[in-house]
């Protein structure tokens, strides 16, 4: 779904590189909204330096949709951005071999990505954060053990919870 979404904002936002400038009516003619018109005698670094710019629009434009709608998780790896429902993600932890990195377990993914729990816990508030390394998506909870403060959750993921955590949990599973 969201790939879909993607690519309709990259498909309306076209830059076009012409000889012609007549062809700027066709463009509009075939209801192609034109991000930008770009014409082929200017120099390669202008037409260059405007696809760039271009680009980083339509990238920009993406991070605000995408930050902007809140059943999507959304993070960076590199240079490239990812989203994937919110529903999916089973727990985030951090990286014991990585310092300043957070690894995701979801349904059908695990990543590991640069990060921190606190950030995490703030955008996504609907975690539950069950020690100083973890928050869990309590939606992906199949039980709870009390005694041993353990956490067992979809696709066998186990996560241990701290004491004071393991009480707040205690009470909010049975109040629920």
């Amino acid at each position: 779904m969201e790939g879909k979404r993607g690519s309709e904002c990259l498909l309306k936002s076209v830059s076009n590189i012409d000889f012609n400038p007549e062809l700027s009516f066709v463009t509009l003619e075939r209801r192609i909204a034109p991000l930008d018109y770009i014409l082929k005698d200017q120099s390669a670094d202008l037409i260059t330096q405007r696809i760039i710019k271009d680009i980083n629009v339509v990238q920009n434009e993406l991070k605000k949709t995408n930050s902007q709608r809140k059943d999507v998780f959304n993070y960076k790896l590199g240079t490239r951005y990812f989203s994937l429902a919110l529903d999916d993600v089973i727990l985030l932890s951090t990286s014991k071999l990585r310092p300043g990195s957070v690894q995701l377990h979801a349904i059908n993914k695990v990543a590991e990505f640069p990060g921190n729990l606190n950030a995490l816990e703030e955008k996504y508030p609907q975690f539950f954060r069950c020690d100083k390394s973890s928050l869990v998506n309590l939606n992906h909870l199949r039980s709870f053990d009390y005694k041993e403060k353990e956490l067992l959750l979809d696709g066998e993921i186990r996560c241990k919870a701290s004491f004071r955590k393991s009480r707040e949990l205690n009470k909010l599973l049975r109040d629920n």
